[in-house]
C-alpha cells in the first residue's frame, strides 16, 4: 500500500512540473495566474484589452505568441476606407479642374493633382486658356485610385477670311468697310494670289471712328511669306464694330466680283476699286485673310 502511495505522489509531482514550465529552444511555455485580472492580447491586425479577466500564461517563439485565460473586453479592427482618390493629369499641364461642377481650390485646383472624393461616378472638367474645354466621367471605388488624363486641343484661331476670288484680276486700290462677327487679334494680312502670279498687297490702312487702327507695308518678294503683310504691333478688331480699309495691291491678286460679301466671319463692302489704269469699279472686293 505504501508503495502505491509513493508512486502516485511521484506521478503528481511530475505532472505539476510539466504544468508549471515547458521550455525548448523554440518556445517557452510558462503557466501562471494573475490574480489582479485584466491584460492585453495583440497582433499586427488587432488589439484585445480587458479590465476584468485572468491571464493564465503564454508561450512564444520567434514565429508566434500564444496566451491562455479568459477575457472580457472589446476587439478593435482597422476601419474600412470610405473614400477613393483620382489622379488627374493633362497635356499641357496647368489646366483648371472642376469636380461635379464645383471648381477645385488650393493645391488641387490645377493639373497635375490628386483629389480625394466619395465612391461612385464623378464628372471632371478641364479648362485652360487657348484650349478647348474637355470633360469626362470617372468611377471611384473606396480605397482605390482612378486615373484621368486629358490631351487638350488648341482653340481654333479666329480669323476674318473672305475666301478666294476669281479672274478677271488687276492690281489697284480697294476701298471699303468690313464688320467682323467675332473679336479677333490680328498679326498679319494675307492676299490670295492668282495661280502662277505674284499677287500680293503692297500697303494696307485700317481705321474707325476713333482713328487709325493699323497700317502696314509689304516687305518684297525676298520674304518667305511674300503674300503677307506683317504688322509690327498686333491689334484687336472688336466684334460687330465697323472698320474702314484701303488696300493697295500689286501683280495679279484674286478678286471677289461682288459689292458685298457676308459669311461666318463678317461682312465686307466695296466702296470703290480703282485699278492700275484708273478705271473705277464698285463690285470688286479684295480676297484677303486677317489672322
Amino acid at each position: 500500500m505504501n508503495k502505491q502511495i509513493v508512486v502516485v505522489l511521484v506521478g503528481l509531482l511530475c505532472l505539476t512540473s510539466n504544468a508549471y514550465a515547458q521550455v525548448s529552444t523554440n518556445y517557452d511555455l510558462s503557466w501562471h495566474v494573475l490574480s489582479g485580472g485584466g491584460g492585453q492580447m495583440d497582433s499586427a491586425s488587432y488589439v484585445q484589452r480587458s479590465t476584468t479577466g485572468q491571464v493564465i500564461g503564454y508561450s512564444e517563439s520567434s514565429n508566434y505568441r500564444m496566451g491562455a485565460g479568459y477575457w472580457y473586453g472589446a476587439v478593435s479592427v482597422d476601419t474600412p476606407p470610405t473614400t477613393g482618390t483620382i489622379h488627374i493629369t493633362s497635356s499641357p499641364s496647368g489646366a483648371a479642374i472642376e469636380l461635379d461642377g464645383e471648381r477645385a481650390v488650393g493645391p488641387m485646383s490645377t493639373t497635375p493633382t490628386t483629389i480625394t472624393t466619395s465612391p461612385g461616378t464623378h464628372t471632371i472638367k478641364f479648362t485652360l486658356a487657348g484650349y478647348q474645354d474637355w470633360s469626362t466621367s470617372v468611377e471611384v471605388t473606396a480605397g482605390g485610385t482612378s486615373h484621368v488624363h486629358a490631351t487638350l486641343t488648341p482653340t481654333p484661331k479666329i480669323k476674318f477670311d473672305t475666301g478666294s476670288g476669281t479672274y478677271p484680276s488687276i492690281s489697284g486700290t480697294h476701298n471699303g468697310t468690313f464688320t467682323p462677327t467675332q473679336t479677333i487679334t490680328v498679326n498679319k494680312l494675307y492676299t490670295y494670289p492668282c495661280a502662277g502670279t505674284g499677287g500680293h498687297s503692297e500697303h494696307v490702312l485700317l481705321w474707325n471712328v476713333s482713328g487709325t487702327v493699323a497700317e502696314g507695308s509689304w516687305s518684297g518678294y525676298q520674304e518667305a511669306e511674300w503674300s503677307y503683310i506683317n504688322f509690327s504691333v498686333p491689334f484687336t478688331l472688336v466684334a460687330d464694330e465697323q472698320y474702314n480699309f484701303s488696300i493697295r495691291t500689286g501683280s495679279y491678286p484674286q478678286v471677289i466680283h461682288k459689292p458685298t460679301l457676308t459669311n461666318a466671319n463678317g461682312t465686307i463692302n466695296c466702296t470703290e476699286f480703282v485699278d492700275a489704269n484708273g478705271n473705277r469699279y464698285y463690285d470688286w472686293l479684295p480676297a484677303i485673310l486677317l489672322e
